[in-house]
């Protein structure tokens, strides 16, 4: 005869509705702090885009260094001098070239003491890309309690703007541009938390977390709006409207795929840097396939990582 099962006592039936209830309870509260999570999310989003639909927006001006060395750019009639002479005219610029170039990234066997020998040395090209970041970097917002957000996102505007320039190259496409774009991709970063900040009044701030999510979110917007405003290129204004978007246009979105891969590079080499072992998550994307990026390629780009790194370092 089989004996029958042990009844169940009356407190273990109480102490498994208890845990139960213990466990909805949590859940319900973890629910809950999520949902509240989300609706400060959108709220502080909401706000953000109200100020940038305000035609009274204040809004920071193109430094006239910038935008000269912006009209440099492409220009085969511009000369050694006129770049000099514009570096020049901003004493602090001047210095901070001149250490740039003199820094392990750049610096050749001899000291550089001169912007003209500078220039000479490294093409106009790359002391133009030197000033244009250097000029840059002073447009920023006063970040308030998120000065690390700001940082992160200069670093990846660097960074991104010197993967472009090897992405561009490997796909045989427009360097300067690739560089331009990749820099100023999200330039809207310090206007967005500008408005975040000045939205706070009395209300305390949002922790890192949140206001990196409301980041993702008002960034581009916030670029559209300084790109019209300083009259940037017609390829970094695309890239910055349409950097999440699928690509279709063969043409068209080129440089946009360039910056997209550009902006995956610099990420991943910022947590956990750029090598071989990563290259098969690189080519499953849709931006090298666009670009009829090969294993070769990759691996083209890889070998540029130390070089890219440093330069990152030096301008930073």
């Amino acid at each position: 005869m089989v004996a029958a099962a042990p009844a169940e006592s009356h407190d273990g039936r109480n102490g498994q509705k208890t845990a139960a209830r213990g466990g909805e309870h949590a859940e319900s509260d973890a629910d809950l702090a999520a949902a509240q999570r989300a609706a400060g999310i959108a709220n502080w989003i909401s706000q953000i885009e109200a100020d940038l639909g305000d035609a009274d927006i204040e809004l920071p001006v193109l430094p006239g260094v910038a935008a000269e060395v912006l009209s440099l750019t492409g220009d085969d009639a511009a000369s050694v001098g006129r770049l000099a002479q514009l570096i020049k005219q901003d004493q602090s610029l001047a210095s901070h070239v001149l250490r740039i170039v003199n820094s392990p990234a750049y610096r050749g066997a001899h000291e550089i003491v001169a912007l003209q020998q500078a220039i000479t040395r490294l093409g106009m090209g790359r002391v133009s890309e030197i000033a244009l970041a250097i000029a840059l970097s002073g447009t920023a917002f006063e970040p308030g309690p998120y000065a690390g957000l700001a940082d992160d996102a200069w670093s990846l505007a660097l960074s991104t703007g010197l993967w472009g320039k090897e992405v561009a190259r490997v796909a045989r496409a427009n360097v300067e541009i690739a560089y331009l774009c990749g820099l100023l991709h999200n330039v809207g970063a310090s206007l967005a938390l500008q408005r975040l900040v000045a939205n706070l009044k009395d209300t305390p701030a949002p922790a890192d977390s949140i206001a990196a999510e409301v980041l993702v979110a008002t960034t581009a917007p916030a670029g559209t709006i300084l790109a019209a405003h300083w009259a940037l290129p017609q390829p970094v204004r695309y890239v910055i409207e349409h950097l999440g978007d699928e690509l279709a246009d063969e043409q068209l979105d080129q440089t946009l795929a360039i910056t997209q891969c550009a902006v995956w590079i610099a990420r991943l080499d910022a947590k956990t840097g750029f090598t071989e072992s990563r290259a098969e998550e690189l080519l499953a994307e849709a931006a090298p396939e666009f670009l009829n990026l090969y294993p070769d390629d990759i691996s083209n780009l890889i070998e540029t990582a130390p070089q890219v790194r440093a330069a990152v370092e030096a301008m930073s």
